[in-house]
């Protein structure tokens, strides 16, 4: 007869050896508030399942719809209003992961990046005149996150708050690349709205801006410095030297489907929402930078 302990022990050893494991655990803070988070031993970065609730002021519980590939979506994204804003990349954010806690016991989170990829959707879905009066105060919460926090940001903080920071492999620069950026050029797609070239005349106090016209050659500049530059640690310098010649191509067609163009998004998003912020308060160019340097910084993010 089969002893159940060693069958209850195999299965937990099977267990141990296909989920992945927390290597530095810490608390990130955000708006007053103390969100445990963990790195992996893949290297993700995981808030907890109780501080993606926490982070907006919500009460934890189960979900109750699914998408469908039958994984839960949150109960804060589940409203039919907002549907229409769940991207592929959204929905792959929002996938619940389990992991083995350095307590040694099963845990569940969400990779760190849902947080500003939700305060958007709850953003964009405000601008449209979708929410309802209760989640207004959902996209109120999202708007005061993205001016304290880039999708960039976040890694940075979880790492700064594990010690991960500390012993990253000399090659993680290089595995970013790999993820971030293609090895051939793809095709070329509008990455840029108007708005946004428009909301950088408006800032600079110039004519207004019209795409039938060329832009100021500065402009290309802003747009290093604001944007690719924030990517992270080097992605600039390396897709200068890949694009010599940004008359030909551009720096985004070397960024890849499933990592590079939804990080630029979730960036694009940011970069406008401080746009607007600045714009309706009245502040030039200089005052949106500085903006831009408090909630996006230049920093290693790997």
């Amino acid at each position: 007869m089969t002893n159940p302990n060693i069958n209850l022990l195999a299965k937990k050893g099977a267990e141990a050896r296909w989920t992945p494991k927390a290597t530095h655990q810490g608390v990130i803070k955000i708006m007053g508030k103390e969100l445990p988070c963990v790195v992996l031993d893949d290297g993700r970065r995981i808030i907890t399942h109780k501080s993606i609730f926490d982070a907006f002021e919500r009460p934890s519980r189960g979900s109750r719809k699914k998408d469908e590939e039958g994984h839960a979506i949150p109960p804060f994204l589940e409203s039919g209003r907002l549907k229409p804003y769940l991207t592929q990349s959204t929905l792959e954010m929002i996938k619940s992961i389990e992991y083995i806690g350095l307590n040694g016991y099963k845990n569940y989170g969400y990779r760190a990046e849902v947080i500003p990829s939700v305060c958007e959707l709850y953003i964009k879905a405000e601008k449209d005149g979708k929410l309802t009066s209760t989640q207004l105060r959902m996209a109120e919460i999202s708007s005061l996150i993205i001016q304290s926090l880039a999708t960039v940001g976040i890694i940075g903080l979880i790492d700064e708050a594990t010690g991960y920071q500390q012993i990253r492999p000399r090659d993680a620069l290089e595995a970013y690349f790999n993820k971030i950026l293609t090895k051939e050029l793809t095709a070329w797609c509008k990455r840029f709205p108007d708005e946004y070239y428009e909301n950088i005349y408006k800032l600079k106090s110039w004519p207004e801006f019209s795409t039938s016209k060329n832009k100021y050659s500065c402009v290309g500049h802003y747009t290093n410095d604001i944007i690719y530059s924030r990517l992270g640690a080097e992605v600039l310098e390396e897709l200068k030297t890949r694009t010599p010649d940004t008359t030909k191509t551009k720096m985004h067609q070397w960024l890849t489907n499933d990592v590079g163009h939804p990080l630029l998004s979730n960036h694009m998003q940011t970069i406008l929402t401080l746009q607007r912020l600045a714009l309706s308060q009245g502040w030039g160019w200089n005052k949106f930078l500085s903006l831009v340097d408090s909630v996006a910084p230049k920093k290693n993010i790997l």
